[in-house]
C-alpha cells in the first residue's frame, strides 16, 4: 500500500469516527429532551400551559399506520423528534399553549382540526385573497387561541419554529409569520424547563 493510500483511509476512518460520536451525541440530546417532556406532560398542574379546569387525557401514542397515513397526505416527513414524542408519550395534547396538536388519530385544535387537517385547510387557495400563500412545509403543531398557531418548519435544517398570528395582517400576509429565533428542540426544552414561551414572543403582561 502506497503512502498517500494509508494516509487517506486513516483520514476516511477519523472522519466516519466523528459522525458516529455526534450522532450518538444526538441521540442522547434527543432521549434527554425526550425525559424531561414526558416528566412534565405526566403532571396534570403541567401538561399544558393554558389550563381551564383539568386538561383532556393524553391520547394514545401514535402508530405507525398513522404516521405513514399523516407523511402521505403532507407530502413530507415529520420531524424526528416530534415523531418520537409522539410515539413516546402521546400523539399531542401535551406541551406549551392548549397542547401540541396530533398527527391523523391524535389530539385537535379548538376547531377539531388535527395538524394534518389543519396544514391542508392553510394550504388551500382562497378565491376571495388571492395573496394567501401559506408556506410549504410549515406545519401548525400548537394553538395558543385566536387562531394564533405555532408551527414547526418540517423542510429546513433544524426546523425552526414559526408563529402564525393573523391578528398581525395590515397590507400582507408574511408580516403574519413571525420566526421565534428558536428550533423545535430548543423549544420543546424551554417548554421542558418552564419557560412562558408566549411570554418570550409578546411579553409578560404584568410587565406592562
Amino acid at each position: 500500500m502506497r503512502p498517500n493510500q494509508s494516509f487517506h483511509g486513516t483520514c476516511a476512518k477519523s472522519r466516519a469516527g466523528q459522525v458516529i460520536l455526534t450522532l450518538c451525541f444526538r441521540m442522547r440530546m434527543s432521549d434527554s429532551l425526550i425525559a424531561k417532556v414526558t416528566r412534565r406532560a405526566s403532571d396534570s398542574r403541567t401538561q399544558i400551559d393554558m389550563v381551564i379546569g383539568r386538561p383532556a387525557a393524553i391520547p394514545s401514542r401514535l402508530s405507525n399506520a398513522d404516521l405513514e397515513a399523516s407523511e402521505k397526505s403532507l407530502n413530507f416527513r415529520v420531524p424526528g423528534l416530534l415523531k418520537k414524542l409522539y410515539q413516546d408519550i402521546g400523539n399531542g395534547g401535551f406541551g406549551p399553549g392548549y397542547g401540541l396538536i396530533g398527527l391523523s388519530g391524535g389530539a385537535c385544535d379548538d376547531q377539531g382540526h388535527d395538524a394534518v387537517k389543519l396544514y391542508e385547510l392553510h394550504s388551500g387557495s382562497d378565491t376571495e385573497d388571492p395573496e394567501w400563500h401559506w408556506p410549504r412545509g410549515l406545519l401548525p403543531i400548537c394553538h395558543w387561541g385566536c387562531a394564533i398557531y405555532s408551527c414547526v418548519d418540517c423542510l429546513s435544517d433544524g426546523n425552526p419554529i414559526i408563529i402564525f398570528d393573523p391578528n398581525m395582517h395590515e397590507d400582507s400576509w408574511p408580516q403574519c409569520f413571525v420566526s421565534t429565533e428558536r428550533t423545535l428542540e430548543s423549544w420543546l426544552g424551554a417548554w421542558a424547563d418552564g419557560v412562558s414561551l408566549w411570554n418570550e414572543t409578546y411579553g409578560d403582561p404584568d410587565e406592562t
